[in-house]
């Protein structure tokens, strides 16, 4: 995995992610983009990246983006908070589970092999924090 960090936009997946976000900034693009992973029986790592980088996504458009959210070109992500409903906030964190699941996750296996695992975990675990405790930005 093209990977620099644990933050969940420091890998070159996620990164691909965000240019493909920009050409359909859309509520439709982002639950598509969890309900990937949420429908297989095993996700592998670039599917959970790209999962990971939506749920940022919402975060970000709920006003609780990560430290290192990048710039998005031309999004104005604050038109897009009335269409984040609480079934998406569901599927993001159902999403976060599985991708943090021993047995269902490629990405967690391989941050399983580095020492690393818990620093990534408590990352998740931050976004989890951060898609619960976000408010709605002013329009």
């Amino acid at each position: 995995m093209g990977t620099w960090g644990i933050n969940n936009f420091e890998n070159d997946t996620a990164g691909d992610w965000v240019y493909s976000f920009e050409e359909n900034p859309s509520i439709l693009f982002l639950k598509e983009t969890i309900e990937k992973v949420l429908g297989l029986e095993y996700v592998d790592s670039d599917e959970a990246c790209e999962a990971l980088a939506a749920i940022e996504t919402i975060a970000a458009i709920r006003n609780k983006p990560a430290a290192d959210f990048p710039e998005m070109n031309g999004i104005d992500l604050r038109a897009l908070a009335v269409a984040i409903t609480p079934e998406l906030t569901s599927l993001a964190r159902k999403a976060i589970e599985r991708i943090t699941s021993e047995e269902h996750s490629e990405l967690y296996e391989l941050w399983a092999e580095t020492d690393d695992i818990d620093s990534w975990i408590m990352v998740q675990k931050t976004l989890l924090n951060r898609l619960d405790a976000g408010g709605l930005r002013a329009v």
